[in-house]
């Protein structure tokens, strides 16, 4: 992933529900190879195509310092909760992050 790039997470049956009322949240948390974490939000923005709504959780390739992540290979957890059900749902997903 160069930097720049924004993690898409796609919920394409949750998304029904609108974010901006509060029933659907989500954060995302960057862990380096040996599990110190490097980055954390629970910013959340959704955007429609082609009458598909997707949430998207970003993450820059940055620190929450601000400073560029090195090279190397990341893990997100990414958690999404519906809370008109009080379901969450936990993904992972590994990163790879070249210069």
């Amino acid at each position: 992933m160069p930097y720049g790039t924004r993690i898409e997470v796609s919920f394409i049956k949750a998304v029904t529900k609108d974010v901006a009322d509060g029933s659907i949240s989500g954060s995302i948390v960057i862990f380096d190879a040996v599990g110190n974490t490097v980055y954390k939000s629970s910013e959340m923005s959704k955007e429609t195509n082609k009458n598909v709504p997707k949430l998207f959780l970003n993450w820059d390739g940055k620190t929450t310092k601000g400073i560029n992540a090195g090279a190397g290979t990341y893990v997100a957890r990414i958690l999404i909760t519906d809370h008109t059900t009080g379901v969450t749902t936990t993904l992972r997903q590994v990163i790879g992050v070249q210069k």
